[in-house]
C-alpha cells in the first residue's frame, strides 16, 4: 500500500466515492493495484504495489478492520495485522497507533465508532479534515482540495514551520485545515460528536536509563532488539538496501543471520561512486546480487511535479532518488529491509548536534540551531514574509517547538531522540520508506519499538563517536567492518582498520578530491545529487524561476531576489546535502502552488 484517500460518514450507506481526479492522483507510479474497502460508514481507496501487504478482519459482533503494512506487535508472534489490531482497539482504541511497524490501521468497532491511526512514532503518512458531515483522510493533504466543501488556502503556520525547520511541526500542513496525525496519535469519530484526536499515553517507550550496565550487556542488549522481525507469514525472503554505510551494512547481516533469504542488494547510485564501491564490497562478501539504480538528474523536474502533489510539500523537497528505485523494487516482489532511523536511534548522532561547542553539554539550543540548517534563521523568516501573512507566527512557532520539547519527559539524551523522531526522521527519512513502499515495503529494524526502549536505556556513553555501532558490526560482523565504509567522505577508512588500510583510504581519498577539481563531478552520490549548484536541481531551477510571482501574497518580493540565488547563479556552502535546504523548500512551495492552485485565500 502506499496512496489512499478514504472517509467516515454516518450518514452514508458505505458507497461514497472520491472525486475522479483525486482517484487520478492516488496513481503516483505506474502499474499500481487499485483496491476498495467499505464497512458502515466508512470507505477507503487505495493504489498500490501488488506485493504491498494488506489485511482484514472482522468480529462476530460486528466489528470491522482494515491494516495497510506491517506490524510489529508487542508479543513479537506471527500474526494476522488486522485480526491483532482488531482485538486490541475493542478493548483500547487509542492502541491501534501503539505498535511498531509501518503501517495504516482503521477499525469500525461494535459500538459503532470508527478509530484509525497509524504506527507509533507516526512515520506512515495520514492526513484528515473534516466538515460537519464526514472525516476525510489520505495519505496527502493536497487530495483534500478535490473534495466538496474544501476551500484550498496557504495556512501560515505551516509555511512559517516550512521556512524556519523544513517540516511542518504540530501537525500542521501548509494545507489550511489539514492536520497531520502525529506520533502515537489516533482520530476517533463517533456519530453526533466532533471527531477527537487523542494521543495514546503508552505509545512511546519510557525507559530509566540503566547507568552501571556493562559495555558486553549494551552489546548483549542491542544484538538482541535488533534481530530483525517480519511478524506476517510468507515474509521470509527480503531485499536489502544498501548505501555501504554503517547503518545497511549492519542490518543486511543481521536479516542473513536472522534466516532471511536475502534476495539482492539494492544500491542507489553508479559506478565510480563511493556509496556503490562500498556496497559492492559488502554485497560480494555477503554473496548478494547486486542491482544498482543509477540517478537520473534529467528526471528530477517531472519527479517533482509528481511527488509535490502526492505530497502535498508535507515533507522535504530534495529526495528524487529513491523514486527512481520502484521499478526494480517491484521486478523483485519482497520487502526490503533498510538501514532507516539507525544513526539517531542507537548512533548517537543526535547528541552530537546538541552538544554545546564550548561545555559538551547537551543543549536543546545547539540542537535547534542544527535543524535550522534546514531553514533559514528567524529574522529572515521575519523579513522573508509579507508582514499580513505572518502576523507573530515567527515567534510563536519558535515558543511552540521550544514548549514539545520540554514537554516531553525523561533525561535531556532521552528527550532530543524523542523530538528528532517526531520531526526531522518523520519528515526527512520516513518519507523515503513512503516512497519505496510503490515498489516494496519497507522494514526498518532500527525503528523497531524494541530496539528505540534499548535506545531510551542506554548511557549517554554507549553512543560517543557512533561507538554501540561500530562494537556491533566488529563484534558480529569482523569480515564487514574490514571493508571500506561510505560516510558521506571521500575517506572509507574502515571501522576496523590495518595500518595500511589507513594509508590506503588516505591515499584514494585524496585521489578523490583531485578528480572532483578536476572534473567537477562528485563521486560521493548523496552529495552531488542533493547539490542545490548541480545538474540535480538545474532543470527544477530553471522551470521555477518564472513561476516566482505566485508567491508575490506570501513573500516581500525585494526580500526573495535578494535571497533566492538566479537559476545559474552558484553560492558557496559547507555541506551540499542540507546546506541550501531552505532555498530548495521556496522551490517547492512555488511549485506545488503552480501544480495545485494553492494560494493565500480562496
Amino acid at each position: 500500500m502506499a496512496s489512499f484517500i478514504g472517509c467516515v460518514d454516518f450518514k452514508s450507506t458505505g458507497e461514497n466515492r472520491p472525486p475522479p481526479a483525486a482517484l487520478a492522483e492516488l496513481e503516483v507510479f505506474e502499474a499500481l493495484e487499485s483496491g476498495r474497502a467499505c464497512m458502515g460508514p466508512c470507505s477507503m481507496d487505495w493504489r498500490a504495489a501488488r506485493s504491498a501487504p494488506v489485511s482484514q478482519a472482522r468480529s462476530s459482533e460486528g466489528a470491522w478492520c482494515l491494516v495497510l503494512g506491517y506490524i510489529e506487535p508487542d508479543d513479537e508472534g506471527i500474526v494476522n495485522a488486522a485480526d491483532y489490531v482488531l482485538e486490541e482497539a475493542e478493548k483500547d482504541p487509542t492502541s491501534i497507533s501503539t505498535h511498531g511497524g509501518y503501517y495504516f490501521a482503521i477499525v469500525l468497532r461494535a459500538d459503532g465508532s470508527v478509530c484509525l491511526g497509524g504506527d507509533y512514532l507516526g512515520f506512515f503518512p495520514i492526513f484528515y479534515w473534516h466538515d460537519d458531515e464526514r472525516f476525510h483522510f489520505a495519505t496527502s493533504p493536497a487530495l483534500m482540495r478535490h473534495l466538496p466543501g474544501y476551500e484550498p488556502a496557504l495556512d501560515p503556520q505551516g509555511v512559517i514551520s516550512l521556512l524556519l525547520f523544513g517540516f511542518g511541526s504540530r501537525g500542521h500542513t501548509l494545507w489550511r485545515g489539514v492536520r497531520r496525525l502525529g506520533a502515537g496519535e489516533v482520530a476517533i469519530v463517533e456519530v453526533s460528536k466532533e471527531p477527537r484526536i487523542v494521543e495514546s499515553a503508552s505509545h512511546y517507550p519510557e525507559e530509566d536509563v540503566l547507568e552501571g550496565i556493562s559495555e558486553d550487556q549494551i552489546l548483549e542488549r542491542a544484538m538482541e532488539a535488533l534481530s530483525p522481525v517480519f511478524p506476517q507469514e510468507g515474509a521470509q525472503s527480503v531485499a536489502a538496501l544498501l548505501s555501504g554505510g554503517l547503518d545497511s551494512r549492519t542490518i543486511a547481516g543481521l536479516s542473513q543471520r536472522a534466516g532471511f533469504n536475502v534476495v539482492a542488494a539494492v544500491s542507489l547510485g553508479q559506478a565510480g561512486d563511493i556509496e556503490i564501491e562500498c556496497a559492492r564490497r559488502v554485497a560480494r562478501k555477503l554473496g548478494l546480487p547486486m542491482v544498482p539504480v543509477p540517478a537520473h538528474p534529467d528526471r528530477n523536474l517531472e519527479l517533482a511535479k509528481r511527488l509535490v502533489v502526492a505530497e502535498g510539500f508535507a515533507n522535504d523537497f530534495f529526495h528524487f532518488d529513491f523514486p527512481q528505485a520502484v521499478p526494480a523494487l517491484r521486478e523483485l516482489g519482497v520487502p526490503i529491509v533498510t538501514g532507516f532511523f539507525g544513526g539517531p536511534v542507537l548512533g548517537g548522532i543526535v547528541f552530537d548536534w546538541a552538544r554545546d561547542k564550548e561545555t559538551g553539554e547537551l543543549s536543546f539550543d545547539s540542537f535547534l540551531g542544527t535543524y535550522q540548517e534546514y531553514g533559514f534563521p528567524p529574522e529572515v523568516v521575519r523579513r522573508l514574509l509579507r508582514p499580513a501573512f505572518r502576523g507573530e507566527g515567527v515567534e510563536s512557532e519558535m515558543a511552540a517547538i521550544r514548549a514539545v520539547y520540554e514537554g516531553y519527559p525523561g533525561t535531556e539524551g532521552q528527550r532530543l531522540l524523542r523530538f528528532e523522531m517526531a520531526h526531522r526522521q518523520r519528515t526527512n527519512i520516513a518519507p523515503c520508506a513512503w516512497k519505496l513502499s510503490f515498489g516494496a515495503w519497507p522494514v526498518s529494524p532500527f525503528a523497531q519499538k524494541r530496539v528505540l526502549r534499548l535506545a531510551n536505556q542506554l548511557p549517554l556513553r554507549a553512543f560517543d563517536g557512533r561507538r554501540l555501532q561500530r562494537d556491533l558490526l566488529a563484534r558480529n560482523f569482523p569480515e564487514l567492518a574490514r571493508l571500506p565504509l561510505d560516510g558521506g567522505v571521500f575517506n572509507t577508512q574502515p571501522i576496523d582498520p590495518g595500518l595500511i588500510d589507513r594509508l590506503k583510504a588516505d591515499l584514494v581519498a585524496r585521489r578523490r578530491r583531485r578528480r572532483k577539481r578536476r572534473t567537477g563531478r562528485d563521486s560521493r552520490y548523496y552529495c552531488r545529487i542533493f547539490d542545490f549548484d548541480g545538474e540535480a536541481f538545474r532543470d527544477i531551477r530553471h522551470h521555477v524561476a518564472p513561476l516566482l510571482g505566485v508567491l508575490d501574497d506570501v513573500f516581500d518580493p525585494d526580500e526573495l531576489r535578494r535571497l533566492l540565488p538566479a537559476p545559474d547563479e552558484k553560492r558557496s556552502y559547507e555541506n551540499p546535502i542540507h546546506s541550501h535546504a531552505g532555498f530548495k523548500s521556496i522551490l517547492g512551495l512555488a511549485m506545488l502552488m503552480e501544480q495545485t492552485g494553492l494560494s493565500v485565500s480562496t
